[in-house]
């Protein structure tokens, strides 16, 4: 697993360690990927929805939809993150 402690990028601080022992990657990746499966429909219709972020660059409204989407998914199977 990667560790990074205490390294920024983009704004954020990035704290990265092990994953809990409970915590299943496969099993992770599964649910990640259904859950976009489920959604597909939203973030396709999303696409094309462009707005200009701070710093100047673009960002679609399904990139925000698909960053809402998977951290709440991993907030509610670890909630430590």
């Amino acid at each position: 697993m990667c560790r990074v402690h205490g390294r920024k990028r983009g704004g954020h601080d990035l704290r990265w360690t092990d994953p809990p022992n409970d915590v299943q990657p496969r099993a992770l990746m599964r649910g990640l990927m259904e859950l976009i499966r489920t959604n597909y429909e939203a973030i396709e219709a999303a696409r094309y929805d462009i707005s200009i972020k701070t710093d100047g660059s673009p960002v679609t409204a399904a990139d925000v939809l698909i960053e809402n989407l998977i951290r709440t998914y991993l907030a509610k199977r670890i909630p430590q993150l």
